[in-house]
Order: C-alpha cells, then sequence, then structure tokens
C-alpha cells in the first residue's frame, strides 16, 4: 500500500510539474504571454524590417498544386530566423511561403512578427507590408510583376506570382517584404 500512495504522489508531482514547466517555459506560452503582456514589458524596435530572397527560375517547372517543402534559411534578425517553407505552383501561379521563426528567451529577447501588437495585447494586421520585386538592385514596374500577399497563424506571409510574368524572371530577380514589425521584451 505504502509502494502505491509513492508512486501515486510521484506521478502527481510530474504532472504538476510538467504544467509549470509548459506554463512558464514552453516557446508557445512566453509567446503568448508576450503578445498579451502579462508579466512582459514589450516595445516595437521598428515596423519597417524587411527580408528578401532570390527567385529560382526552377519554380516554374514544379508540379502543379503539389508543394515543395524546403525550410531554406534565407536570413536571421535577432532571434528569429526566416525561411522559405514551401513553394506551391497553383495553376497560373506560383506561391512563395516564407515562415519566421523565432526563439523565445524566459528573461528577455526580440522578434520578427507580421502583424502588429496592439497595447491590450490584440493583433491587428499591419498595413506597413509591402512587397517588392527587385533586378540588379531596383525596382521593377508593378505593372509588370502582378503580386499579392497575405499572412497566416503565427508569422506566415506569401507572395503569389503570376507565371506568364515570372517566366521571364531569372536568378537576378530578387523578391523583397518591407514592413515587418521587430519587437524587444523583457520580462517584468
Amino acid at each position: 500500500m505504502r509502494t502505491r500512495n509513492i508512486t501515486v504522489s510521484v506521478i502527481v508531482i510530474a504532472v504538476l510539474l510538467f504544467f509549470i514547466y509548459d506554463y512558464f517555459f514552453s516557446q508557445t506560452s512566453i509567446e503568448q504571454r508576450i503578445i498579451e503582456q502579462k508579466d512582459y514589458h514589450l516595445e516595437l524596435l521598428a515596423d519597417d524590417v524587411s527580408i528578401k530572397f532570390a527567385f529560382q527560375p526552377e519554380w516554374l517547372k514544379l508540379e502543379l498544386n503539389k508543394p515543395k517543402k524546403l525550410m531554406q534559411r534565407i536570413c536571421q534578425t535577432g532571434d528569429s530566423e526566416t525561411y522559405i517553407e514551401e513553394v506551391v505552383r497553383q495553376d497560373e501561379r506560383i506561391c512563395v511561403a516564407l515562415l519566421i521563426k523565432s526563439q523565445y528567451k524566459f528573461r528577455q529577447g526580440d522578434f520578427l512578427f507580421v502583424e502588429t501588437i496592439n497595447p491590450n495585447g490584440t493583433i491587428t494586421s499591419s498595413e506597413n507590408g509591402q512587397w517588392h520585386i527587385l533586378k540588379n538592385g531596383k525596382e521593377l514596374d508593378p505593372l509588370r510583376c502582378s503580386f499579392g500577399y497575405g499572412s497566416g497563424p503565427g508569422s506566415r506571409i506569401s507572395i503569389f506570382l503570376d507565371i506568364d510574368r515570372a517566366k521571364d524572371f531569372d536568378d537576378s530577380i530578387q523578391i523583397m517584404y518591407e514592413g515587418l514589425q521587430k519587437y524587444e521584451y523583457k520580462r517584468i
């Protein structure tokens, strides 16, 4: 009977420790508390951070509606890394999805975010975000490069390139997203 009580006590303590760890130290929990500004001071450092990557002509040859998972790292800004997550050819366009992964620290750090975090802990779509298509460092005429953008859960953004226009692109084409939010947080 005593062994059973010890076993039950150990299990209860282990479960309790797991929940305590999950609440205070998991990436998801820290991110949520930072955004809600519970136990953390949050400050916007910049609202015009840009990321850039090269267009790959082989994307035009992808099989229709078959996503190609890449997870190709394109840059690091502070505690955040940006990846080309996947590329998909959809009918007459190519969708390039970017993923921004942040490493949240318990005490303090910084991160990139697609949306705007309001003082009350709510999130709104950023109105600063813009896509640019560059060739040899100069922006192409927007009429020649029809594109769109969207954001998804977390920090994901996508650009949709018309194949008719993208077929003239080569590897000298750079695609740039400008308007990411860079935040700094500190535990209080």
